[in-house]
């Protein structure tokens, strides 16, 4: 199959995939968080923020001490495009949650870069 054959699903896009959570007995639970790609205009926009940011002063001196932990799971909110629990899914309750969860964090993070997720080949269902 050709590279121009693999094109970004609309729908993924938008919404993005389902990653599955799991229940403290280790089986997939009901609840999910919808993800989205590494490089939608959200995620891209935080990654510029972050760079912009994170850069060291004129004088050399590195960023604010923890700026940099903020930053990132800032980025990973912004991967976060909702979610199966009752509370509302807004940035505020994502970065609570994750905070308290980096282990779903790190979950999320791998899924948003995991492009081939997002992608469908031409004639296939998505």
């Amino acid at each position: 199959m050709a590279y121009q054959d693999h094109i970004l699903d609309p729908v993924k896009k938008k919404k993005g995939v389902k990653m599955p959570l799991f229940g403290l007995d280790g089986a997939i639970s009901s609840d999910f968080i919808m993800v989205r790609w590494a490089y939608s205009d959200e995620v891209r926009a935080v990654a510029a923020k972050m760079t912009r940011e994170l850069k060291p002063g004129p004088d050399g001196e590195a960023a604010e001490e923890g700026l940099a932990e903020t930053l990132i799971l800032e980025g990973i909110v912004q991967q976060v495009a909702g979610w199966s629990f009752k509370k509302k899914c807004t940035t505020k309750a994502i970065y609570e949650f994750l905070k308290e969860r980096p282990d779903i964090a790190d979950r999320i993070d791998i899924t948003s870069g995991n492009t081939k997720l997002f992608f469908s080949s031409k004639g296939e269902n998505s």
